[in-house]
């Protein structure tokens, strides 16, 4: 970092970049020692559902560390909420520990079950080994799936229950700064949907199960501990070594990727008019110069992506942005979920 910040990089670590990113990685470095403790150094969504996020924001703190700066993770969507709601497999809500430990989501994936319920997504399109995912929903015996949409054309589900959009029904968030703030819905449900929490209140009722009881969306939230706003660990420490990277293959290049804004959920990739915009990238990938003079590939040429015995067909963009040895591709698409959480991805042009 202070070599690149005082321009004195080594020939073998300017090698691996572009003049255009070698520039950008030396006013980034001078930045970064510059500000100081006033630097703040923040994880974003690509970053997080990267195959190797892990080592990224190990990578993130040691980069904190050197130059005295700040580090956080800006968590997708409302999962900070979640989190401290326990809708993960190891506790409960409040902190609370659970007798048998679940699985998490890619377990659930990766080692079939007989049966799935799922909540407000389309998982060919919001997971990110999306292809699995359909994959082991198709061989279930039963998934039910609580939604405010027909979803019977991407996902295989038995039962369609109608829940409300999040904007017709009360809830509480978790804001940037760890706070919990609370809110009414903002229209009453229509027809028979009802709020998820509901549906799901009832179902436990049907299977006897305790503590399902709640009348309001306030005893929920009360009942995870959020009276009042909850406090956050601000000195969490990472410690680990990272590993040497992957070596890219001489016909692959390294997947970069991240969800559009207006596809990263079921609401938003209904509405035509947003999908028009320029901020909604379309299912394309987006490829360096020097790799597309390696795969001789140029704007408008149909290329073939290939990755985890999985191939699709998509139009080239050539875009200097992209780092050397590296191709962008959009998810939140039928067609790129399919490629999985994948590091590399082979590319052959049509």
């Amino acid at each position: 970092v202070h070599a690149a910040a005082d321009g004195q990089m080594t020939a073998e670590a300017k090698a691996r970049y572009t003049p255009e990113h070698g520039d950008f990685t030396e006013t980034a470095a001078r930045t970064l020692r510059e500000a100081g403790e006033e630097a703040i150094i923040i994880m974003g969504s690509a970053a997080n559902s990267h195959p190797q996020a892990s080592i990224l924001r190990a990578l993130v703190q040691q980069l904190a560390q050197c130059t005295n700066a700040s580090w956080g993770v800006l968590s997708d969507g409302n999962s900070s909420a979640a989190w401290v709601a326990g809708c993960i497999p190891h506790r409960s809500a409040a902190e609370d520990g659970v007798d048998h430990i679940g699985q998490n989501a890619l377990e659930m994936v990766r080692q079939p079950l007989r049966g799935y319920v799922l909540m407000g997504l389309e998982p060919a399109v919001d997971c990110i080994d999306g292809n699995a995912a359909a994959s082991a929903l198709s061989d279930a015996e039963c998934v039910v799936a609580l939604t405010a949409f027909d979803i019977r054309h991407n996902t295989d589900a038995q039962v369609l229950l109608p829940i409300t959009p999040f904007s017709e029904t009360p809830g509480t968030y978790v804001n940037c700064e760890g706070r919990a703030q609370s809110v009414p819905g903002a229209v009453p449900p229509k027809g028979e949907a009802r709020p998820a929490w509901k549906v799901l209140r009832v179902l436990g009722n049907l299977f006897g199960l305790k503590d399902f009881d709640f009348i309001t969306s306030e005893q929920v939230r009360d009942a995870v501990g959020w009276g009042t706003a909850p406090s956050f660990d601000e000195g969490s420490s990472i410690r680990m070594s990272p590993p040497n990277g992957t070596p890219v293959d001489a016909g692959s290049a390294e997947l970069i990727s991240d969800v559009p804004l207006y596809r990263v959920d079921p609401i938003v990739r209904r509405a035509s008019a947003l999908q028009l915009t320029n901020d909604n990238l379309p299912a394309q990938v987006f490829i360096g110069i020097d790799s597309a003079q390696r795969f001789g590939v140029g704007s408008g040429d149909s290329v073939t992506i290939q990755s985890n015995g999985t191939s699709v067909t998509l139009t080239a963009q050539v875009d200097n942005s992209i780092p050397p040895g590296c191709v962008f591709i959009p998810g939140g698409y039928e067609s790129t979920g399919k490629l999985g959480a994948s590091e590399q991805v082979r590319i052959s042009k049509e």
